[in-house]
């Protein structure tokens, strides 16, 4: 979208345009554009021609290519993330969550340009993949745990196997901190705001 600030709305002269229609090259304010796959119309052209803010077909094979994208990019980061720790030794693992936040919205970027118009199973899918990325991270935590339990206490490989029977993935969460619940709710209201503006600016 051209950006066009120093030229006057051709409607409303006494406000600074932000676009050109993409028909007719009229310049346009922000209540004067019209917006539709990846295009700028203005009302004039959009009288003309209606169709051209025709809602696409629903595509769900897009959908889901959104989803596989994103779901591989998380994977693929959460395995390497997991191999770079007990190659370091753990030694970056407090900032685990952190990173894992960051890939799933880079993820959902991924997701969101790849689905186009789709923002309510956007929505949904986008959700499932931020929880998951944190609990995943959560679980490169408990590695982290163990790790230092053995360390510090110098544990054979079988007592740090009766010790990790005990401290299973599940009492790990049990144990989170308000803080840790309080960042998984940050990332799902990012992710809300994401979409939620990436909705916007199909339905100007």
């Amino acid at each position: 979208m051209d950006q066009t600030d120093s030229i006057p709305c051709a409607t409303h002269p006494d406000r600074a345009s932000v676009a050109s229609c993409s028909v007719c090259g009229k310049a346009l304010c922000q209540d004067c554009r019209r917006e539709s796959h990846g295009a700028t119309y203005c009302d004039v052209c959009v009288e003309i021609a209606p169709s051209l803010l025709r809602e696409e077909p629903p595509r769900p094979s897009r959908t889901l290519l959104a989803f596989l994208a994103g779901a591989a990019l998380s994977v693929t980061a959460l395995l390497g993330w997991d191999w770079g720790m007990f190659r370091t030794q753990f030694g970056l693992a407090r900032f685990t969550s952190q990173v894992m936040l960051c890939v799933a919205l880079a993820a959902v970027a991924v997701m969101r340009r790849v689905a186009g118009r789709r923002p309510a199973w956007l929505r949904l899918l986008a959700y499932g993949l931020v929880i998951g990325m944190l609990l995943g991270g959560e679980y490169i935590q408990r590695q982290y745990v163990l790790f230092q339990v053995a360390r510090q206490q110098r544990l054979t490989a079988e007592q740090l196997l009766r010790y990790s029977e005990q401290y299973t993935y599940w009492t790990h969460l049990r144990w989170l901190g308000p803080f840790d619940y309080l960042f998984m709710l940050a990332g799902l209201f990012v992710t809300w705001r994401w979409l939620r503006d990436h909705a916007k600016t199909y339905a100007k």
